[in-house]
This record gives C-alpha cells, structure tokens and sequence, in this order.
C-alpha cells in the first residue's frame, strides 16, 4: 500500500531545502531515498542521514497512504538539519528544529 514514490519524496525534500536552506543541501549533492529498514522490536527508524555518502534515507514505510505528510516532512527536515550539522542533537541543532523557519539562523549564532 505505498502511495508515495521517488518523485514525490524528491519534490518534498527540494520543497524543504529551498525554503529553509537555500537549496544549500542540492548545492552539496546530498540526495534522499526510499529504503526499508531492518525491523527493530524496540525502536522504529524513520530515517537516516549518512555523511559520507551524501545520502538521506527514509524508511519505506513513511511512503503509506495513511502517514501524514507533516510527518514525513518533519523527518525530512530533521536529517536535512544532521546534514548540515553533523550527527549531534545539540543546543543549537534542538533551536533549529523548533524553529522551522528560522533554522538557518539558530545554526549559525
């Protein structure tokens, strides 16, 4: 039952990154993707940013009918922040995450 595709996922992040991130991310080559992700009895992995390889990985099941698109959206911008700020949770990363719109501006003070 999976509604959303490639494109759709492509067009969300480009959407993210141009409002919040002047398109900064595309500028650096990082590129998102589909991907199932082992089953984890304790722990459900929405997503994941990998550095090195300038990937961001969503789990395939956020591509279900009946998950919101605010939640998908949320994890986008999420890991899109690790991929401007590393792989911490820090002070400034939690500013930027709240901020939504004025992430960009929590990040550099």
């Amino acid at each position: 039952m999976v509604v959303r595709d490639q494109a759709e996922l492509d067009r969300l992040f480009t959407c993210l990154d141009t409002v919040y991130f002047d398109g900064e991310l595309r500028h650096r080559g990082i590129k998102v993707v589909w991907r199932k992700f082992k089953k984890n009895k304790r722990t459900f992995v929405y997503a994941r940013h990998y550095l090195e390889d300038r990937l961001v990985v969503v789990n395939k099941h956020l591509a279900r009918a009946d998950v919101p698109t605010f939640v998908l959206m949320a994890t986008l911008f999420h890991e899109q922040l690790h991929a401007i700020t590393g792989p911490t949770h820090d002070h400034a990363f939690q500013l930027a995450e709240m901020g939504g719109a004025d992430a960009k501006e929590a990040l550099v003070e």
